[in-house]
């Protein structure tokens, strides 16, 4: 990946192209095996049936792990796009998204009072979703900066061919501790299988929170969120 393949990107992106690439890699393959251990329609969604029985909450998980993704950008898209560097935001985001993903696995092994647990549960969920927006936006900005145009295409697919290795792992790991494996019986297997998958999450975003980003040249005046 040398300097002259990517001539659109400012002198330090260049220098550490190959670095920014492997980290955004590593991000996307820790976080896809890391978020199929936590996927709501298949460990989420049997967890809760099982702790209640409940139609209704096991509906309303995905609308509140997904749902909050676009609330934050309506407030900080504008402030982000003039700021002169993205990685803070990001930064921002990952603290209290992996720590939403790395709560949902240690509330279920440490709360046994499922009056109790369910709330904090889906509370984490929402945080995870609406700092989810924000790391979102950031990563795409960052994105733009460090990889060219040409890349992309490869970037994305390494990306998603090694978070489909990893998760597919996951997918076996899943099935294993669900069905009893390694002698732990409900919640605790459930708990442990979170608690891997919010280290992949926490782990994958952790990894790209070390990229190098070039800072614009002529940051522009923050914009309110109403225009």
């Amino acid at each position: 990946m040398a300097a002259f393949d990517a001539p659109e990107l400012q002198p330090l992106a260049r220098r550490h192209l190959r670095r920014n690439f492997t980290l955004g890699v590593l991000n996307g393959a820790l976080f896809a095996f890391g978020d199929a251990l936590q996927d709501a329609n298949l460990v989420l969604s049997v967890f809760i049936n099982r702790l209640t029985g409940s139609s209704l909450l096991v509906g309303l998980l995905q609308p509140v792990r997904l749902g909050g993704w676009y609330l934050p950008q309506l407030f900080v898209s504008c402030r982000m796009q003039a700021a002169e560097r993205k990685l803070p935001y990001y930064r921002l985001g990952t603290v209290f998204r992996a720590s939403a993903a790395l709560g949902v696995g240690l509330s279920v092994l440490l709360v046994h009072d499922p009056r109790l647990l369910l709330p904090l549960i889906f509370l984490l969920l929402a945080i995870f979703s609406l700092s989810g927006g924000l790391s979102g936006i950031a990563y795409a900005n960052l994105v733009a900066k460090t990889i060219p145009s040409r890349r992309r295409g490869s970037f994305a697919a390494w990306r998603i061919f090694t978070g489909g290795l990893l998760a597919l792992g996951g997918s076996f790991l899943a099935r294993y501790l669900i069905g009893g494996g390694a002698g732990l019986t409900f919640p605790s297997n459930f708990g442990l299988l979170l608690l891997i998958g919010g280290l992949g999450i926490a782990s994958g975003m952790a990894a790209y929170a070390f990229v190098i980003e070039s800072p614009l040249l002529r940051p522009g005046d923050a914009a309110s969120y109403t225009q």
